[in-house]
């Protein structure tokens, strides 16, 4: 004999309730299946006294109309319309998750879009920044640009140059090298070339800087030379100095710098190039020994394109399209070039002035400078 089927009073009528007593008894139940509503008719005070009949528990309606705190793990399959606040701790979401507001942290795998922007679904790498395209799209970049800003935004380069007279020793910066709290990173040039400063020693300097604008070389420059100073604002660089023995090749890093990454490398003022003249480690290794009293300098430094022209190549494009006058500099083999009158700068190509181009073979390093 098959077991029996039990069933209580019910109604596949959306939205209709039983009546007391004209459909359900005292104690007796129904189901509204179309709703998914269970109902009792309960009594107080015994039979026929205050009974009326009651809904047995709370819709999924009522529930999100009125008020829902669930502890421990739950899971909504479906869509879930919360119209006020709504307070989750360490909840999960798979798929999408719309809000007008949110507080708190968000860890999400993938892309995400919180307030019309739309986040990178990987992270950049070390030393970018978060930056928006002006639609909304954000993305890590390396920072470059204009601005003499905090640790971490793109560096502020001036630069001046003076044509000497005969014998002149005593110049000015374009801008303090010492505002009377800080001391920025400077460097000289003459005629393209690196000069040491004081630090280097006082046997092996070429100048030294005073006051709060001011270089003086150690000895009088010739009538026409090219003094070029440069002032660096929100980016400091360390340097360090050597005389070389003969046939030295190998420089020892000390300090902060043998961990720093980038390094520009000077022999008697001219820049070398990293990969064909020297490599980068700790040690510094020269690819050509040194000759006996030869100055190299080692500076911590930042990002750098390299090229090779062709011959009566004037254009050069670097990888970073944000480059500027404020955070760039140009050397054609190893000398420092002048803006304006050596190169320009277009968006985002340099274009050399001589018209005639430079000769094949030629080396044109492009540095971008960033805190």
């Amino acid at each position: 004999m098959p077991a029996p089927k039990i069933k209580i009073k019910r109604s596949s009528v959306a939205g209709k309730v039983p009546h007391y007593p004209n459909t359900l008894d005292l104690g007796e139940f129904a189901i509204n299946t179309a709703d998914g509503k269970v109902f009792i008719a309960a009594g107080v005070n015994g039979v026929g006294v205050g009974t009326t009949v009651r809904e047995v528990g709370l819709s999924t309606e009522t529930v999100l109309a009125q008020s829902l705190r669930v502890d421990g793990d739950t899971d909504f399959n479906g869509d879930l319309n919360v119209s006020d606040v709504a307070t989750f701790n360490h909840a999960k979401f798979v798929g999408v998750l719309t809000s007008t507001s949110f507080h708190g942290n968000i860890n999400s795998t993938g892309i995400s879009t919180i307030a019309g922007f739309r986040f990178p679904s990987t992270d950049g790498t070390e030393d970018q920044a978060l930056v928006t395209d002006g639609s909304g799209s954000l993305s890590f970049k390396t920072l470059s640009g204009s601005g003499g800003g905090p640790t971490g935004s793109a560096t502020t380069i001036s630069a001046g140059i003076t044509t000497a007279t005969a014998g002149q020793t005593v110049f000015s910066t374009p801008h303090p090298h010492n505002d009377g709290t800080n001391t920025f990173s400077h460097q000289v040039f003459l005629n393209g070339l690196k000069m040491r400063p004081g630090g280097a020693g006082a046997s092996t300097r070429d100048f030294v800087s005073s006051s709060n604008s001011t270089i003086t070389f150690d000895e009088g420059v010739n009538l026409n030379d090219e003094v070029r100073s440069v002032v660096y604002f929100g980016h400091t660089f360390d340097e360090e100095f050597f005389t070389a023995t003969a046939g030295q090749t190998l420089f020892a890093l000390a300090g902060n710098l043998s961990a720093q990454k980038n390094f520009k490398v000077y022999v008697n003022g001219v820049k070398l190039r990293n990969g064909t003249d020297y490599g980068v480690s700790a040690p510094v290794t020269l690819t050509v020994a040194c000759n006996a009293g030869d100055h190299v300098e080692i500076t911590c430094d930042n990002a750098e394109d390299q090229f090779t022209a062709t011959q009566g190549q004037t254009s050069f494009t670097p990888t970073n399209a944000d480059i500027s006058a404020d955070n760039m500099q140009v050397y054609h083999n190893g000398l420092i070039l002048n803006q304006t009158e050596d190169f320009t700068i277009g968006s985002p190509s340099i274009a050399l002035t001589d018209g005639a181009g430079l000769t094949a073979g030629d080396q044109v390093d492009i540095v971008i400078r960033r805190s």
